[in-house]
């Protein structure tokens, strides 16, 4: 990677949850911290492996069955654009403890989308939305919220 890419590199940042869609997270922490100088960052943006809003609709609807094992398995499938894509879910802790703590420290998390619902919100007012938003945004570093949220974000930090 680093031959091909020609590191090194002052950071990194993945959005959008593509690294979900990769079959080794470990062998990607591995090549991008030969990328990167040290103490760079790395930003990475990934899908949680349990939602709060996910896990109301499947009660909502009476799936008790699929709420109680939702988080419990590391892969998902998601249909973009009429085809099924897999991805690897994890959990924050999971994931930095699985592939990144080798070679990056952890210099910050938080969770994304813990307590607004996902859009369109239906049957909440507008401003109840605003509300949980806003709310969310300042509590995503702390538990529960922190493990609540459909995505989470690791700040990292090249050792």
């Amino acid at each position: 990677m680093a031959a091909i890419l020609g590191a090194p590199y002052v950071g990194i940042i993945s959005t959008f949850a593509c690294l979900n869609t990769v079959s080794d997270l470990p062998q990607f922490a591995e090549q991008a911290a030969r990328v990167l100088r040290p103490q760079v960052r790395a930003l990475v943006h990934l899908l949680n492996r349990f939602s709060l809003w996910e896990w109301l609709g499947l009660i909502g609807r009476g799936q008790i069955s699929a709420a109680r094992s939702l988080g419990r398995s590391p892969e998902c499938s998601f249909h973009i654009s009429g085809y099924a894509n897999a991805h690897l879910v994890w959990s924050l802790h999971g994931a930095y403890q699985a592939a990144f703590r080798v070679h990056f420290g952890l210099r910050g998390d938080n969770s994304l989308g813990a307590l607004r619902p996902p859009p369109p919100p239906r049957r909440l007012p507008e401003s109840w939305v605003r509300g949980l938003g806003w709310l969310g945004g300042r509590l995503v570093r702390y538990a529960p919220l922190l493990n609540w949220g459909r995505f989470f974000v690791l700040e990292l930090e090249r050792r």
